[in-house]
């Protein structure tokens, strides 16, 4: 990403990175699956038999408590939506017509509708006679709360009213920044959940990074509290623990603030062309830190798919590459910042640093990443690598130095010590071919072994001698590029990363090779 803000850091502002949208689940464990909800039935002693009054009962008591808390609102009922909308609209239009201004704080609206769950039903089981517990899918009632936390900013809490009683917060990080910039005296301008223009950026990026110091459980289970405190005694009244607290979706967005749309949009078209055109799937798996094999290329074993497309919204046009339910996407919000947002949805396949679950005092080691909110602040981090290897990819894209500026260098011949180097003959296909190669996207972030590049100029070696043989040419070719600055040494390894200049001269030759007669005439 330093590259890219340095590239273009007379039209930037600043840049800011940190949560955008993230939404936590609250379960409760002890009855999240069948037969932990059969032992709590028991140690309250309520038969299989009577289970659907129970449950009924509760959820009637939840019910009433929830239309109670509503009409201390001023919109004073609970609003029923009979089908799928946006809820923040209805929210802004109650907020409207109540005269509910922007400095009111608590809670606002309380919404209700009917969705899809995963809940508990009753079978019989015929084989042995008896009444069992299953899960199911099923509908039931929800509520949405609607507030405004002096903290946090608006947000909203989901709560559902049939066994497992699972609740939802959703909070937005840009909220939340607003409200410490406030606090701090430092002035901003904001349009929708984005930052245009911050008196101090340096120290705003320190307010958003302490975000990722909070004591998640303790305040998501305090908001429960707070802003439906009879559903708090309820839970004490059934005997039931602390709800676990997960990230169930987390976005974090890097955002590169321009001073002017003018500046921005021209860039921007050929970004989103770079992004369509140049950005492979290997190159999507690896910002968003899947697995490839150990020449970068998409393990054969993978059966998922990558996705890229491209999408006008209101705030902008955006390219969106998706892996599953993980995504990383480039937009302009309202023309003038440049939003790189990575969102994880599925925590498989990314790794943590920390000791086994099972066993604390045994040495630290990479172990699968949990979704509970202890290891949040390693998702954050592993988003926030993503954001700076897509924005380092894209730094290609605009580089002011001319084709010759870059070539003339490194076609000169020089002396390193007692060796002398040829120059790079950029008009000669084994040249062109080795920056190619070594330009490939998924040696951004873990560089490159001569292994890789070799496979990729020579193919697979049928035996031992043709290995060594390869291998040779490689080290010789590497050594060169080496001595003309276009690649360097990962400290303590076996790999090479492009430089500064390596990346800028092999986009120039590419593009170059890429263009017609008429459009190079045209571009001098």
């Amino acid at each position: 990403m330093k590259t890219f803000v340095r590239q273009h850091e007379a039209s930037i502002q600043g840049v800011l990175s940190g949560f955008d949208r993230v939404r936590f689940r609250g379960t409760l464990r002890s009855i999240s699956y069948a037969d932990g909800l059969l032992k709590w039935l028991c140690f309250l002693k309520v038969l299989l038999v009577a289970f659907k009054a129970f449950v009924e009962g509760t959820s009637r008591k939840l019910r009433l408590a929830t239309e109670r808390l509503a009409k201390t609102t001023a919109v004073g009922k609970v609003v029923y939506l009979s089908g799928p909308c946006d809820k923040q609209k209805v929210v802004d239009d109650l907020m409207l017509r109540h005269g509910i201004g922007a400095n009111v704080t608590g809670l606002i609206a309380v919404l209700s509708c009917v969705e899809n769950c995963r809940s508990f039903e009753l079978h019989k089981n015929g084989e042995v006679g008896k009444l069992e517990l299953r899960s199911a899918f099923r509908k039931c009632l929800h509520y949405y709360l609607y507030l405004r936390h002096p903290r946090f900013g608006m947000m909203h809490v989901r709560i559902m009213t049939w066994f497992p009683m699972q609740v939802q917060i959703c909070l937005n990080g840009r909220e939340w920044l607003a409200r410490q910039l406030e606090a701090a005296g430092i002035s901003y301008q904001r349009r929708d959940n984005s930052f245009c223009w911050v008196a101090d950026f340096a120290r705003a990026q320190e307010l958003f990074d302490e975000q990722g110091q909070t004591d998640w459980p303790t305040v998501l289970s305090g908001v429960l509290r707070e802003y439906h405190p009879e559903f708090a005694a309820l839970h004490a009244e059934l005997q039931l623990r602390d709800y676990y607290w997960t990230a169930e979706q987390t976005e974090v967005a890097t955002d590169v603030a321009f001073r002017s749309e003018a500046e921005l949009q021209p860039l921007y078209r050929r970004l989103l062309r770079h992004a369509i055109e140049n950005l492979s799937s290997a190159d999507v798996m690896r910002f968003l830190q899947q697995r490839l094999t150990k020449s970068g290329a998409i393990d054969g074993r993978f059966h998922g798919e990558v996705v890229s497309d491209l999408k006008t919204r209101k705030e902008g046009t955006r390219v969106k590459h998706r892996l599953g339910k993980n995504s990383v996407k480039m937009y302009d919000k309202f023309g003038v910042v440049l939003r790189v947002e990575t969102t994880i949805h599925e925590a498989e396949g990314l790794k943590v640093y920390r000791p086994k679950e099972s066993d604390p005092e045994k040495p630290l080691a990479w172990q699968s990443l949990r979704r509970g909110v202890a290891d949040l602040y390693r998702r954050c981090e592993l988003s926030r690598q993503s954001n700076e290897a897509y924005l380092e990819a894209l730094s290609v894209v605009e580089c002011p130095a001319t084709l010759e500026s870059l070539a003339t260098p490194a076609s000169a011949s020089l002396e390193k010590g007692d060796r002398r180097y040829r120059g790079l003959n950029l008009l000669s296909v084994e040249d062109r071919l080795l920056l190619k190669a070594i330009q490939r996207g998924e040696y951004t972030i873990a560089g490159f072994r001569n292994r890789d590049v070799r496979e990729k100029l020579f193919g697979p070696a049928s035996n031992r001698a043709e290995v060594k043989k390869h291998s040779g040419q490689m080290t010789r070719r590497l050594q060169l590029l080496r001595a003309h600055g276009l690649i360097q040494k990962v400290p303590k390894s076996h790999r090479y990363r492009m430089t500064d200049q390596g990346r800028k001269l092999a986009s120039a030759v590419a593009y170059a090779n890429d263009c017609s007669l008429k459009a190079l005439s045209q571009a001098a």
